[in-house]
């Protein structure tokens, strides 16, 4: 409930003026999210409504000659596209706005309304526990999950295991002789502002190679907007104070939006680690990423626009069809769906 919710198609990752291999790997993955909000052939999420069609990107001025070609080239065409003044968001259409405003092919989703389409049919499976743990029986691991004082243990041709950042402590006692993959993180210090807000879905570019910040929108039951912000401002501020970093992102924020009147808002901010499979010098994957020993497939998506990728592998590595449980589930509980992030922030 974390995400910023939007389904890149790896633009962002090309503002040196190139497509990377991140950029590359990523980019039929709105198409894939878009056919399941409106055909349910692979999965069914027609239940969700896109806070935004598009994602912008805008800078304070004019972008530089290189990066302008770039974006009119051939080789990002139908990925995005220069904003007309019939489609640009109303947040730009201010004297004090002078920059350039592009428009994203990537929706932006309440990841909330997305819980709740991919777990609404499987339910019945998902269980609330106290603890659960992975014990390796030499030709297959077992689950073991204890609630309310009793154990039980789990038995399954397959587990796929997709704990995150959980997925360090579940693997660590596992058979030493297998080389399970190992983790990396790779933090934020994310920023909200709630308050009588413009909707803003974009990327604010500056001189360097990723975007100065990145914000998404969210309603409030009271009337009210929240900003969700990431980007550069996120993972600078990762060892700054709750003041420190809510006063720079201000500063920020405040010279490339000088019109937004942040008087009556409230600021908080939140850590988060993003979980990934371990790179060399913490970079950040490419793909999604799995990986199979014995009845155990360890998964990360590395990114939530990467899960297609990600069930794409694990359909493969697992030989699966139309997977079913092939276990008995004990009788406990289901596990409400928890609440966004937001939500406790400005409670």
């Amino acid at each position: 409930m974390q995400s910023q919710g939007i389904i890149h198609g790896g633009i962002k990752y090309a503002l040196n003026g190139l497509l990377t291999p991140s950029a590359n790997a990523i980019a039929g993955m709105p198409a894939r999210w878009q056919s399941a909000m409106q055909n349910a052939e692979e999965v069914d999420l027609k239940s969700i409504i896109p806070l935004s069609e598009h994602h912008y990107m805008f800078t304070g001025k004019a972008l530089g000659s290189k990066l302008t070609s770039f974006f009119a080239s051939k080789a990002v065409r139908g990925r995005m596209e220069k904003a007309s003044s019939t489609n640009t968001p109303d947040i730009f259409k201010h004297s004090l706005f002078s920059g350039d405003v592009y428009a994203l092919n990537e929706w932006v989703l309440d990841i909330e309304q997305v819980t709740k389409a991919l777990v609404t049919p499987y339910q019945d499976f998902a269980l609330k526990i106290d603890e659960v743990d992975l014990i390796d029986h030499g030709s297959e691991i077992q689950i073991e999950i204890k609630h309310n004082h009793n154990q039980f243990k789990i038995s399954a041709k397959n587990i796929i295991l997709t704990a995150g950042e959980g997925t360090e402590a579940l693997v660590k006692n596992l058979d030493k002789g297998v080389s399970w993959p190992n983790m990396q993180r790779r933090p934020l210090h994310m920023i909200a502002v709630k308050g009588q807000l413009p909707g803003l879905f974009g990327h604010c570019l500056g001189s360097g190679s990723k975007p100065l910040f990145t914000v998404t929108t969210l309603s409030s039951d009271d009337g009210d907007n929240v900003w969700s912000i990431g980007g550069d401002l996120a993972e600078n501020g990762i060892d700054w104070s709750p003041e420190k970093q809510i006063e720079h992102a201000k500063n920020v924020i405040q010279k490339n939006l000088p019109w937004i009147d942040f008087t009556s808002t409230q600021w908080r901010t939140w850590h988060v680690n993003r979980a990934e499979p371990a790179q060399k010098s913490l970079i950040r994957p490419d793909t999604a990423f799995s990986f199979k020993k014995k009845n155990l497939t360890v998964c990360w998506p590395t990114k939530l626009a990467l899960a297609p990728d990600l069930s794409d592998q694990i359909i493969e590595l697992n030989q699966l069809n139309q997977p079913t449980p092939d276990f008995n589930l004990p009788d406990l509980p289901v596990a409400p769906i928890a609440k966004p992030y937001w939500q406790h922030l400005f409670n």
